[in-house]
């Protein structure tokens, strides 16, 4: 048995938490994932899992620290719910190892696209990020549905 969550457990705990609508801090999602579970996390895994959910606006930021229910994730929990029910544990596994890899590799994109100095690019670079980020978007939306 793993002694750690991982990011797609994390964020499940946290949709969970914030599926009544209201806005909870940082802390209070912290507490709320320590209460669910035995397992060990860190703060950085938090923080990712929250960029992840607000980029893919399940979340929304509501300011400093403050997260509450975005757009994309209202009214798909009784969705996701119902498809995960008539998939197999492989199928499971399946769907959420390529969800991982999709959010990773989306997210050590934008770490590396941020490193560029947009001023110093040249115009054939600047259009390389530009596919990039799409492609980046791409990789997000298919994460989003598995």
């Amino acid at each position: 048995m793993d002694i750690t969550l991982t990011t797609a457990e994390i964020k499940t705990l946290i949709m969970d938490c914030v599926k009544d609508g209201e806005t909870y801090a940082v802390s209070e999602l912290r507490k709320y994932i320590s209460c669910k579970t035995d397992k060990l996390f860190t703060p950085g895994q938090i923080s990712g899992a929250l960029m992840q959910l607000t980029s893919m606006d399940k979340l929304q930021s509501k300011g400093r620290g403050l997260y509450a229910l975005g757009e994309h994730g209202k009214g798909t929990e009784m969705q996701d719910q119902e498809i995960m029910r008539n998939l197999s544990g492989e199928q499971i596994k399946f769907r959420r190892d390529i969800r991982e890899c999709m959010e990773e590799t989306a997210q050590r994109l934008q770490k590396i696209v941020n490193q560029v100095d947009m001023w110093e690019a040249t115009d054939e670079e600047f259009q390389f990020l530009g596919e990039i980020r799409k492609l980046n978007e791409q990789m997000k939306k298919i994460a989003s549905r598995c």
